[in-house]
């Protein structure tokens, strides 16, 4: 990866204490204090003087419908932000109700203060038309203007004006929660267009701190430099969640715009996919945990047992991971039979669809030269990839991107494409297979690799392939060869793989079974005996005759 130090904005808040932990010389961001809030932040994305944000989700949708060159590219907290109401000590209004038809301050328009003032006068009924602002610019600015009469309240978060709360300046006659996680991360388009793997890398660091810094030196650190009293902290911390990776609820983003849209702020709503970086992963998309979650810790695991947790890495140490690396079967054995069976040479371009963390990639691109571009659903495995052929010395053939392959467009930029029981976990094949279609050149050519059915399916079988291993798309080969020849491709041909995977899947189960004492102590008890199920459940699923598999190759007509 190129060398670049992103300027990364946030407000000098507690829930921002990873990013002040890190220091101020971390080599992957400079952070610049926004006292100013969400709308500060977004001119400041809209000048350039910012290529990361940390925005409030509401303020972030609206100035991104209001056309900010920008894109949401992960979920920061994903617990809802409590907003204290905010008056003078002196004030004569007791409750929140006595502020109806009231000045309020805010940080600016479209900030945060400003969005949340409409969404509290909409939860409790007020005419929104009503409402009267004053801009104070920030918190400091909010104390002036209440001390001066121009305000009659101000919302701010909860914890950050106990302070002031508790010295008798101001009082808090209520709260209003945001129903929708409160912070997400957003990045200039131009930063998502080039520094992907950057970016999420930068994500996986800051969430490293977040999991593995002592809980008690993160509270200590909280209440110290943020001049919190440490019973606040301590309930402020139990009540938050974070999250800091590329991925958001769809259903949120629509909540977030529907109310916005209520409130009169944005004009209709858009897809969420048109808000996001295209390697966000909407919560409703992720796969089976059972089958990915534990991947990346075993892979760093193993390194480590290896001596091999840092420094360069020979491919022979990342093949001596087996099921870590190659997540289909035969190993690399079947990388090299997609070497010979499409001749790659040094001048082709392969695309790899569904990479995992690139063992297939990188193999390619190892025995043949080839040059390749792997797409992987799950983001954390797809920053794995990066990481791991970085170190293997094959960056300048091998590179990665996150998300759904439907988020980007390759019209006629590769000589092959590749897909090793992947398809199978696709819900609309026909979608995927244009999608490849389109991204080959004229006479280019595939090989996949692929579940099919032989007779129909028990129930139970059906299950288990929905709920163990995620299947979406399982047809028998003939309705799959329309389904390629709809795509568009020709020159079709079929291997049956049936008896090599019923021996294999069946090998698998028992070698794993046969060394469960060192695999329990590897995996610890509940994760072995989940991939055992696993395996056990793949092996039965070949062993009952339902359930095939196929080698397919074609090509796109010239």
């Amino acid at each position: 990866m190129s060398a670049v130090r992103f300027r990364v904005g946030g407000v000098p808040e507690h829930f921002n204490y990873p990013w002040y932990m890190a220091g101020d010389d971390h080599p992957k961001f400079e952070w610049v204090v926004q006292p100013g809030g969400t709308g500060a932040m977004c001119e400041g994305l809209r000048s350039g003087a910012l290529d990361i944000a940390l925005l409030l989700t509401e303020g972030a949708v609206a100035d991104l419908h209001k056309g900010n060159p920008s894109q949401i590219i992960g979920t920061y907290v994903s617990s809802p932000l409590t907003w204290g109401i905010h008056v003078a000590a002196g004030s004569p209004y007791q409750s929140v109700e006595d502020l109806e038809g009231k000045v309020f301050g805010i940080s600016r328009y479209t900030s945060g203060s400003h969005l949340m003032a409409y969404v509290n006068a909409r939860q409790l009924d007020w005419d929104t038309s009503a409402l009267q602002f004053e801009v104070v610019g920030n918190f400091e600015g909010a104390r002036q203007a209440m001390q001066e009469g121009r305000i009659d309240a101000f919302m701010w978060e909860k914890y950050t004006t106990k302070p002031t709360v508790d010295s008798g300046e101001w009082r808090r006659p209520g709260v209003c929660v945001t129903p929708w996680p409160c912070f997400v991360l957003v990045a200039r388009e131009e930063i998502v267009e080039q520094y992907q793997p950057e970016l999420l890398e930068l994500m996986h660091d800051i969430r490293q701190r977040l999991d593995h810094t002592d809980r008690t030196e993160k509270l200590r650190f909280i209440s110290d430099h943020f001049k919190l009293q440490p019973e606040d902290v301590a309930d402020w911390y139990s009540q938050t969640t974070w999250s800091c990776a590329p991925a958001i609820a769809a259903s949120e983003l629509e909540k977030v715009q529907h109310d916005l849209q209520a409130l009169g702020i944005i004009d209709a709503p858009v897809p969420p996919r048109q808000l996001c970086a295209p390697f966000v992963t909407f919560a409703e998309e992720n796969l089976s945990s059972v089958m990915y979650n534990w991947r990346v810790e075993s892979v760093y695991k193993k390194l480590e047992e290896e001596g091999l947790a840092e420094g360069r890495l020979q491919l022979s140490d990342l093949l001596g991971l087996g099921h870590l690396d190659q997540y289909h079967y035969l190993g690399a054995e079947a990388c090299y039979e997609v070497a010979e069976a499409l001749s790659l040479e040094d001048s082709d371009y392969v695309y790899d669809v569904g990479s995992g963390v690139g063992g297939t990639a990188r193999v390619l691109a190892d025995c043949s030269g080839c040059r390749v571009l792997g797409v992987e659903l799950q983001p954390e495995l797809c920053r794995l990839s990066t990481e791991l052929t970085r170190r293997a010395g094959l960056s300048d053939r091998v590179e990665f991107r996150a998300g759904d392959l439907l988020n980007y467009d390759w019209e006629g930029t590769f000589d092959h494409f590749i897909s090793l029981l992947v398809f199978l976990h696709v819900p609309d094949r026909a979608k995927v297979l244009a999608h490849c279609h389109k991204a080959l050149k004229p006479g280019g050519r595939f090989f996949i690799e692929d579940f099919v059915v032989r007779n129909p399916l028990s129930t139970k079988e059906a299950r288990q392939l929905k709920e163990t291993v995620s299947a979406q798309s399982v047809s028998n080969t003939e309705v799959y060869l329309q389904a390629l020849e709809q795509a568009g491709f020709t020159d079709l041909k079929v291997v049956e793989m049936d008896t090599l995977w019923r021996e294999w899947t069946r090998k698998r189960f028992d070698e794993f079974k046969g060394n469960q004492a060192a695999h329990r102590s590897f995996y610890g008890e509940a994760l072995f005996e989940n991939r055992l199920s696993f395996y056990q459940t793949i092996a039965d699923l070949f062993a009952g005759g339902n359930l095939g598999g196929v080698r397919i190759t074609g090509r796109k007509k010239s």
